[in-house]
């Protein structure tokens, strides 16, 4: 039984962690200036403002005041494709990886009896690359893109000196494109074909939970 119990724990184990490599390529953290100048260090516990509304709801209960932080975080990446071979001819130049600015939102307001209202509007999942027209690797892949934009409302209670509890609802808007070239199927050597396919999701709907445990002043845990 005890072996038993061992795999099963191990099994549950391995399925979470493979959850987490699978959806590391697309989140993205980049929700505020603070956390990131942190490296994301103490992100769930340390409530330093209205972002704590992405990075744990139940932190706004340690907000003393009406707080607003906005902004956008700018992703910059260079790629380089080298040691091609392929009897497909075409070109290797450009960078697949755009710039892009992922923009942030959120607001924090404390109410009477230990309540807090919150709304936080981010980019939660994102990814894109494009390559030029005539990449010779078209006949496999021309663009790929997912964005996601969430907005969520949320809500806060100090249940006490030492806990607080945070929920916040998720509406989100999901779309995503894929497309490639394909050889004209009528004229041989002819120009490319497109082929693209594109689909969105406007009602998906999420929720983030908080608990925030203050046990001595100066220490919390999130």
């Amino acid at each position: 039984m005890h072996n038993r119990t061992a795999r099963r724990l191990l099994a549950m184990l391995v399925a979470m962690q493979s959850g987490s490599l699978l959806a590391a390529g697309f989140a993205l953290n980049e929700q505020n200036a603070s956390d990131l100048g942190q490296a994301f260090a103490g992100r769930s516990s340390m409530a330093a403002d209205a972002t704590t509304v992405f990075t744990n709801p139940a932190g706004m209960s340690m907000l003393e005041r009406a707080e607003i932080s906005a902004g956008f975080a700018g992703i910059m990446s260079s790629t380089d494709i080298s040691n091609v071979r392929s009897p497909i001819p075409g070109t290797n130049k450009g960078d697949p990886v755009p710039t892009t600015a992922i923009p942030f939102a959120f607001w924090s307001q404390p109410l009477d009896n230990g309540w807090s209202v919150g709304l936080g509007f981010y980019v939660p999942f994102g990814l894109v690359t494009e390559y030029e027209s005539a990449f010779q690797g078209r006949y496999f892949g021309t663009k790929s893109e997912l964005k996601q934009l969430t907005l969520q409302p949320t809500v806060a209670y100090r249940i006490s000196d030492q806990w607080s509890v945070g929920l916040g609802v998720s509406y989100n808007y999901i779309e995503g494109e894929l497309s490639r070239n394909a050889p004209h199927p009528a004229i041989p050597g002819g120009p490319d074909v497109r082929s693209r396919v594109t689909g969105d999701d406007s009602a998906s709907w999420g929720y983030n939970v908080g608990v925030l445990f203050q046990p001595v002043e100066g220490t919390r845990i999130g």
